[in-house]
């Protein structure tokens, strides 16, 4: 069993999956008010839709570019971890799980600055994050070697978050 997934630096992945709000209602209103980050920017195309594991990189933003990252998100509408609170997101592990619904040259969004855009039509934090390596753009897991524990892992946090049928996942007692 293999998944899709796709790295992103944080404080990014925070800021698309919102993992400081879980009442349904409280997320469709930030959806909504666009105080959920709805696209990742990137210079290449993907012709990836459907779910994705969302993979927060192991890679930690100089303390300028976080800030900068804090003061974007701050333009939105949305508070980030504080820079000396940064530790206390999740690195180097699956998080949660986005819906890419297309890949465009423009999207009409706050949280677009392109040149392409990847936007999610819907994003599902995950209770734990489960500690993997990444790769660049969208990769397969598990990786090489990972294998059928990993699997587990994921399949059990993907489960967990309601998503068996969006991943295809076979019951859990099949």
């Amino acid at each position: 069993m293999t998944f899709t997934a796709l790295s992103v630096i944080q404080p990014w992945p925070y800021l698309i999956l919102r993992p400081d709000v879980v009442d349904a209602a409280a997320r469709a209103a930030l959806a909504s008010s666009r105080r959920i980050k709805d696209c990742e920017n990137r210079d290449w195309e993907t012709p990836v839709r459907g779910w994705v594991l969302l993979h927060a990189s192991s890679t930690r933003l100089a303390k300028w570019d976080y800030q900068a990252a804090a003061l974007f998100a701050m333009k939105r509408g949305v508070e980030i971890p504080a820079l000396a609170m940064r530790e206390s997101l999740p690195y180097g592990a699956i998080i949660g799980a986005v819906r890419v619904d297309e890949c465009t040259h423009f999207f009409r969004s706050p949280w677009f600055v392109g040149p392409r855009a990847f936007v999610f039509g819907a994003a599902v934090p995950f209770g734990e994050p489960v500690t993997c390596g990444g790769a660049p753009r969208f990769f397969q897991l598990p990786l090489e070697g990972g294998g059928a524990e990993l699997a587990a892992r994921l399949a059990a946090a993907v489960r967990a978050a309601g998503l068996a049928a969006a991943f295809k996942l076979a019951p859990e007692n099949s």
